[in-house]
């Protein structure tokens, strides 16, 4: 198996680290014992506990597609309306107009008188009542 441009620069590099360090301990300026390879000073033993202990197919999977999700919504922010990061206060929405809430009552309405039974019809008294009310904020030119 042939390698990559990249892996023989870091295996140069490798080399040439272990040289150097075989050189200071030569020199005695740095002693055996507390002499690390090149993999512990990476890849510290903790490092590698935690790594191991959180790894593997499932784990990197879900950090994958959770970077895919998170890419495509960023993306895609205006396709999918727009950053909904403070949406969750109720005076951030926007408020629809009466006129709106007058026709969604309609349909509302509609739908309840074919529905039938005894909580449709207490359902659509109150919803009735809720149009009226409305109606009187709705100006008139806009009314149906």
């Amino acid at each position: 198996m042939r390698s990559t441009p990249a892996q023989d620069t870091v295996a140069a590099a490798e080399i040439a680290v272990e040289q150097a360090l075989n050189a200071l301990e030569h020199s005695g300026v740095l002693r055996r014992d507390n002499r690390m390879s090149i993999q512990e000073l990476l890849n510290p033993e903790e490092e590698s506990r935690l790594t191991d202990a959180t790894s593997g197919p499932t784990v990197s999977k879900d950090i994958f597609e959770a970077v895919m999700v998170a890419n495509f919504a960023r993306e895609n922010i205006d396709a999918l309306g727009g950053d909904d990061a403070g949406s969750h206060d109720p005076d951030a929405r926007v408020r629809r107009s009466a006129r709106a809430v007058v026709d969604a009552t309609n349909v509302i309405r509609h739908y309840l008188e074919l529905e039938g039974g005894e909580k449709a019809r207490v359902l659509d008294n109150l919803v009735e009542s809720f149009a009226r009310d409305l109606r009187f904020i709705v100006p008139h030119s806009t009314q149906k």
